[in-house]
C-alpha cells in the first residue's frame, strides 16, 4: 500500500514484528495497553510502570520504533480518579528509561487539555463522518482540536477512518451510514478516506496521519456491520484475502506503482436515474465511459482521486469503464427496472474457519416451516472428494439467535453438489429426512431434530413429494462411477458396474411413512428413447446408463429426470468420455414415460412451474455451442419456448418463486471467474442482474466446486446459496422486496 509508518494499537508487538519493521524501514509507533480509562489500585498502577519497562527495555534497539505511547482515548469510560497525575509520572518514568525518544499519547477529546499537555508528542483521533458529524469536516475538527490545545503548533492524526463491506455496496454519495446498523457500504468507506485525507494532508501542523486500521479485526463487542463481533474498519478484509476500495486510494497516493482503480467495481444495484463514479489514479488524466460512450475526462486532484457526478445510467445492466493511457478497469452494475424486486446484499449465515453448504440441491427448500432455521453442513474437508465413509456434521442455523450453528447429527453420504438431500418433511412437525450409511448401506433417515427420534428407510432419496409423504430413490453408488461429484463414494449401494442396462434398478417410488419401496421405472425401460453406447475396448470400464436428477411436480403426480449414459468410465482417476442426456417425465406409477424434447437437446438444470410446466436448460447441437434456458408443457413437448433469447443463452441453475413471478439462474464461473446470477420477470421475460460472485482458486476443481445453487424461501423472500467469493465455502441469503 505504501505506507511508511504503523501504530501498534494497543499493546507492544512480538520481537518479529518489529524485526520486520526494521528491516522494511517501517517507522513504529508502539504503546502499553491503557486504553478507555485506568484502574486505580496500587496493583494495577505497578503493572503499569511494569509493562513500560518491559516495552522500552525489550525493545529500545531496535530503529525502527521512534515513539513510545502511554495511552488512548482516556476518559472513554468512567474512572474514580482523574488519570493526569498517573499519566504524568508514567511519561516522566518512559523518558528516565529513554531519554533518546519521545513520550506520546492518542487522545479522542482535544477538550482534555491538561491530559493532551502530558506527551512530549500527541495525536488525535478524529472520526468526523463515522461518529458524527460529515466526512467533509475533518478540517474544522482539526482546526477545532488545536484551538483547544494552543500549545501544541504540531500533532498527529493518530486516528481516522470509517467501516466498510466488500459485500455491502452503495452510490459513491451515500448519506452518513448508523455507525451501529449492519449497512457499511464499501464505497462510503473509500469517500470517507477520501474527503478525510484531503483535509489532513493539507495541513502543515499535521506530522504523521494514522488510518484506522490496517485488517478488519475480531471485536467482541461489535454489533453492527456485515458480521458479529467484527470491528470492519479495516483496508482489507479480516482473512487478509481481499482489499477494500479505500486501500486503492491508499496506494495511489503512496506507492510509487502506476495505479488506476475504479470504486464500486465489485458491481452495485440503484433505483436512481444517474450515480457518482470515483476512481483513484496515480498515472494521469481518466476517461470515463458509460456503456461504451465516452462521457468525459478529468484529471486527478491533489489525493489522485477523480469524481464524476450524475453519470446517467440505462435501465438494467450498465457498464462503467475508466480509462488513463494503457490502463483500464470496467464495472458493471445494474439500475433496477420498475416493478423488479429489489434484492439486497448476500450476507453470510456460517463462518469459518469450517466450510458450510446448504444441506441438498438447488431450488430444494433449506428452512424450517417459521423459517427460523437454516439446514446446514458443516465439514473440514476441501479440495478432494469426501471419502468412502468419511463423515460430516449435518445442522441448524438458528437465525433467530445470531446465526448459531446447532450440530444435530453426522452423515457419510453426502457430496459437494447435492449434499445429503436434505428434506424437512411438513407432515411431521420439526422433522426432516437425510441420507446417510448405516451399517454400511445407503440409507435414508428420517428424525426429529428436537427429540432425535429417527427411522431408518433402506433407500436414499434423491426427491421428496411437496407432502413430505412420497419420495424417489435412485442408485448414488452407481451415480458416483461416473458423477463422483454427485454421487456417493463406496459400496453402500450395488452399483451394478457391469451391467450397462440393468432391469432391476433405476427409480424407486418410497413411502416415507412405511419404508416399503417399488421400482416403477428400470434403467432398460428407457434404453429405447436414449442414444445408444457403445463399446471402447481401450478403455477402462464399460458403457453404463443410469438416472439422475429427479424432482417432483407440485402435485406429486410426476417426476422429471435426467437419463445420461456413456461408453466407459474409470472409477480410480473419474474420468469420462463425457455422456449422453435426454429429459424425461414419468407419472410416479411409471405410465406415460416422455421424452421432454423431440431433438437431442440433452438437459442439465430444471424446475417445474406447476403440474406440468417446467423450465431446462438444454444444449442444442444444432447452435454447436451453449445453452438455452427453454419451458415447455407435459403433453405438448413439441412446442418449445426458448425464454429471453440472447439474455439466457447459458446454463443456469434456475428456480421460480414461490408465486412464479419471477425466475432466478446463476451459472458457471466466466473467464473472470465471477459466478453471474439474473432474475427473469415469467411476465415479459425482463432480465435483471442479481450480482457476480467471484471463485477463488481453490475452488475451480470440478469435483469440488461450490456452485451458487440458489432456493426460493417458501415465502418468495429470501434467496438462499453457497458461495466461496469470500474465501471458503459458506451460505449465504439475500432478501427479496417488492417494488412497491
Amino acid at each position: 500500500m505504501g505506507a511508511d509508518g504503523v501504530r501498534t494499537s494497543h499493546y507492544p508487538q512480538s520481537p518479529a514484528f518489529y524485526d520486520l519493521c526494521d528491516e522494511q524501514g517501517l517507522l513504529v509507533w508502539t504503546e502499553v495497553p491503557n486504553v478507555n480509562g485506568l484502574t486505580f489500585t496500587e496493583a494495577a498502577r505497578e503493572n503499569e510502570l511494569r509493562e513500560a519497562r518491559e516495552m522500552v527495555m525489550q525493545h529500545r534497539n531496535h530503529p525502527s520504533i521512534f515513539a513510545w505511547g502511554i495511552y488512548n482515548e482516556l476518559y472513554n469510560m468512567k474512572m474514580t480518579e482523574p488519570p493526569e497525575p498517573r499519566m504524568r509520572a508514567l511519561k516522566d518514568y518512559v523518558n528516565e528509561l529513554d531519554p533518546s525518544r519521545p513520550v506520546t499519547a492518542a487522545s479522542h477529546q482535544p477538550r482534555r487539555t491538561e491530559l493532551c499537555a502530558i506527551p512530549d508528542v500527541l495525536g488525535f483521533n478524529l472520526y468526523s463522518g463515522w461518529y458524527g458529524g460529515a466526512s467533509e469536516d475533518m478540517g474544522k475538527a482539526i482546526n477545532a482540536a488545536f484551538a483547544q490545545n494552543p500549545k501544541r503548533k504540531i500533532a498527529a492524526i493518530s486516528e481516522y477512518g470509517c467501516s466498510g463491506s466488500t459485500v455491502q455496496h452503495a452510490d459513491a454519495t451515500f448519506r452518513l451510514p448508523k455507525t451501529e446498523t449492519r449497512f457499511h457500504p464499501e464505497e462510503y468507506q473509500a469517500r470517507h478516506h477520501w474527503a478525510n485525507y484531503r483535509a489532513i494532508a493539507a495541513d502543515c501542523r499535521i506530522w504523521g496521519s494514522f488510518l484506522w486500521v490496517m485488517f478488519d479485526a475480531a471485536s467482541d463487542a461489535k454489533q453492527e456491520g456485515e458480521r458479529t463481533g467484527l470491528n470492519d474498519k479495516g483496508m482489507v478484509s479480516w482473512d487478509r484475502l481481499t482489499a477494500k476500495d479505500a486501500y486503492f486510494f491508499y496506494k495511489a497516493n503512496w506507492n510509487p506503482e502506476r495505479l488506476l482503480h475504479l470504486v464500486g467495481w465489485r458491481g452495485t444495484e440503484t433505483a436512481e436515474e444517474s450515480a457518482t463514479v470515483m476512481a483513484f489514479s496515480n498515472v494521469g488524466a481518466v476517461q470515463l465511459y458509460v456503456n461504451g460512450k465516452l462521457f468525459g475526462g478529468r484529471m486527478p486532484d491533489e489525493v489522485k482521486t477523480v469524481v464524476w457526478e450524475k453519470v446517467p445510467l440505462a435501465s438494467g445492466l450498465n457498464e462503467i469503464e475508466i480509462r488513463a493511457g494503457d490502463f483500464r478497469k470496467v464495472a458493471r452494475g445494474t439500475r433496477r427496472p420498475p416493478n423488479f424486486p429489489k434484492v439486497g446484499k448476500a450476507r453470510a449465515l456460517t463462518y469459518g474457519p469450517k466450510d458450510h453448504l446448504l444441506a441438498n440441491y438447488f431450488a430444494i427448500n433449506a428452512w424450517s416451516k417459521d423459517f427460523r432455521y437454516v439446514a446446514v453442513l458443516e465439514t473440514e474437508v476441501n479440495g478432494r472428494l469426501a471419502a468412502a465413509g468419511e463423515r460430516c456434521t449435518l445442522g441448524l442455523v438458528d437465525t433467530q439467535d445470531g446465526n448459531r450453528f446447532i450440530p444435530v447429527t453426522t452423515t457419510a453420504c453426502w457430496n459437494f453438489q447435492e449434499a445429503t438431500m436434505f428434506h424437512w418433511l411438513p407432515n411431521e412437525p420439526d422433522t426432516f429426512v437425510f441420507n446417510d450409511l448405516r451399517d454400511g448401506k445407503a440409507v435414508a433417515v428420517v428424525m426429529n431434530w428436537k427429540t432425535r427420534a429417527e427411522r431408518v428407510i433402506q433407500h436414499p432419496v434423491a426427491a421428496v413429494t411437496c407432502d413430505g409423504r412420497k419420495a424417489i430413490s435412485l442408485n448414488y453408488s452407481r451415480l458416483y462411477l461416473t458423477r463422483p461429484d454427485y454421487g456417493y463414494a463406496g459400496d453402500g449401494l450395488d452399483s451394478r458396474a457391469r451391467v450397462e442396462w440393468p432391469e432391476d434398478d433405476g427409480l424407486w417410488l418410497v413411502d416415507l411413512v412405511t419404508g416399503e419401496a417399488k421400482l416403477i421405472l428400470s434403467v432398460a425401460a428407457g434404453r429405447s428413447l436414449m442414444p445408444p453406447t457403445k463399446r471402447v475396448p481401450e478403455k477402462p470400464g464399460n458403457p453404463l446408463a443410469y438416472y439422475c436428477h429427479v424432482v417432483f411436480n407440485p402435485s406429486g403426480d410426476r417426476v422429471f429426470f435426467l437419463a445420461r449414459s456413456v461408453d466407459w468410465f474409470d472409477k480410480v482417476k473419474h474420468k469420462i468420455p463425457g455422456w449422453n442426456t435426454t429429459s424425461f417425465t414419468v407419472k410416479t406409477d411409471g405410465t406415460d414415460l416422455r421424452r421432454c424434447f423431440a431433438r437431442d437437446w440433452g438437459g442439465s438444470h430444471f424446475n417445474w412451474l406447476d403440474d406440468r410446466t417446467m423450465v431446462v436448460t438444454v444444449y442444442p447441437k444444432e447452435i454447436g455451442s451453449g445453452a438455452w434456458h427453454v419451458k415447455f408443457t407435459v403433453g405438448e413437448e413439441e412446442k418449445v419456448h426458448r425464454l429471453a433469447p440472447g439474455l439466457l443463452d447459458w446454463d443456469g441453475h434456475c428456480v421460480y418463486s414461490p408465486d412464479g413471478k419471477w425466475m432466478s439462474t446463476e451459472g458457471y464461473f466466466d473467464g473472470t471467474m465471477m459466478r453471474n446470477w439474473v432474475l427473469m420477470r415469467s411476465a415479459d421475460e425482463k432480465v435483471m442482474p442479481v450480482g457476480s460472485f467471484y471463485v477463488p482458486e481453490a475452488y475451480r476443481g470440478g469435483h469440488w466446486r461450490c456452485d451458487l445453487h440458489a432456493r426460493w424461501r417458501p415465502d418468495g423472500k429470501q434467496l438462499g446459496f453457497n458461495s466461496v467469493h469470500e474465501g471458503s465455502r459458506q451460505v449465504y441469503v439475500m432478501d427479496v422486496e417488492e417494488d412497491k
